[in-house]
């Protein structure tokens, strides 16, 4: 029987376990173990370092893997209410139906009722809301219902229902419903129902519906309904409805309907409707219905001071039909209707009534032109003015004060 001092028996007891801790401990922690013990490190051997199996790289602690996994664990998380992520919660849960707070929104996936939302640091921090969307910031890839932000309301892919940015409104993709913005509210793709801003409008397609901009109402694609800008409306295409700017209303295509504008009323196509220009209406092709402007209704491009007759009208195959009132002047290469112009009616031919200090038609005349100086090269009608000049006329009928007929 041995018999050993205290201090003997403790030092026995400390061996002991550090053998057992040896056989049980895995070899990392074991090693992490002794490089917190330098004395322990010392008295022990080091193992080799463990070699990966040929073909396999590292595994860092640290890396995308672990950086994936606490992502994946930080974006799922709530306490609250609730059952298999239905109920009342906080958090920032991946899935949810029914009532949640975010304090940071990031990488959800879909929600659906009332999500209350902080701020969301990403560019779509939600793929599918569903429901009623409250925030600073609200933010997801397709939104149907309402979405109310602070700053601004965001969709990456579309918007249907009510949207409202304090600041913006904003879609990558499609607008459907009512989108408000403080600033503006913008969509990539087409809008249909009714559009606000407080600049601007601006849809990246078509839109159908009311489209209204503080300053300015822009649509790439087709526009119907009624486009209001309050110094422009701009469309790339054909316009159809209401058309409205404070200074003017441009369309690249035709426009239909009532178009007004401060400034003046321009299409690339035809133009048809009730047009009024503050200074013009003009066109490259045709004008038709009721035409109004302070300075001239014209199409093509035509020369303020284009008096000469012994030429046709530099832009054939252009007309004015209907009724055109203008403080200066009404230019076509073919007049029909009505036209009444302060200056000047120049046209190749006219058919109908041409009322104007001068009345310049380079071809065929067919009705009255009442004016100081009337010409035509030939007349089917009547001229009643200070100075009538038909050319194709008999020699003695060619310049007649007063009136001059032919039939």
């Amino acid at each position: 029987m041995i018999d050993l001092l205290p201090m003997q028996r403790s030092i026995l007891f400390v061996s002991c376990c550090l053998a057992i801790s040896a056989c049980t401990v895995p070899h990392s922690r074991f090693a992490h173990l002794l490089r917190e013990n330098p004395t322990l490190d010392d008295a022990a051997p080091q193992d080799p370092t463990p070699q990966d199996p040929p073909g396999e790289s590292p595994q860092d602690p640290d890396g995308p893997a672990a950086d994936a996994e606490e992502r994946e664990l930080s974006s799922d998380w709530v306490v609250g209410l609730y059952y298999d992520h239905s109920g009342i919660g906080i958090g920032n849960p991946r899935r949810w139906d029914g009532l949640c707070i975010t304090p940071y929104q990031s990488d959800a996936e879909r929600f659906r009722g009332i999500n209350i939302t902080g701020w969301s640091p990403k560019e779509h921090a939600l793929g599918r809301m569903e429901g009623l969307a409250i925030g600073l910031r609200p933010n997801a890839d397709s939104v149907d219902g309402a979405s109310l932000g602070l700053f601004a309301s965001i969709a990456g892919a579309r918007m249907s229902g009510l949207q409202i940015g304090g600041l913006a409104t904003v879609s990558g993709g499609s607008l459907e419903g009512v989108g408000v913005g403080g600033l503006a509210v913008v969509s990539q793709g087409s809008m249909d129902g009714l559009h606000v801003g407080g600049l601007a409008a601006v849809s990246g397609g078509d839109v159908n519906g009311v489209h209204i901009g503080g300053a300015a109402a822009v649509v790439q694609g087709t526009s119907t309904g009624a486009t209001i800008g309050g110094l422009a409306s701009v469309v790339q295409g054909s316009m159809t409805g209401i058309q409205v700017g404070g200074l003017a209303v441009v369309s690249q295509s035709s426009l239909t309907g009532l178009n007004v504008a401060g400034f003046a009323v321009v299409g690339q196509g035809a133009i048809e409707g009730i047009n009024v220009g503050g200074l013009a209406v003009a066109g490259q092709t045709e004008v038709l219905g009721l035409s109004a402007a302070t300075m001239s209704v014209s199409m093509g491009d035509p020369e303020w001071g284009d008096f000469d007759v012994s030429e046709p009208y530099r832009f054939p195959e252009t007309s004015a039909t209907g009724v055109m009132l203008a403080g200066y002047s009404v230019q076509a290469s073919e007049i029909e209707g009505l036209s009444i112009a302060g200056i000047m009616n120049r046209a190749d031919r006219l058919r109908g009534i041409g009322v104007g200090a001068y009345n310049a038609i380079s071809g065929k005349q067919t009705g009255l032109t009442v004016g100081l100086v009337n010409h035509a090269d030939e007349l089917d009608g009547v001229q009643i003015g200070l100075l009538n000049h038909v050319p194709s006329n008999p020699a003695w009928l060619r310049w007649l004060p007063f009136v001059n007929a032919s039939w």
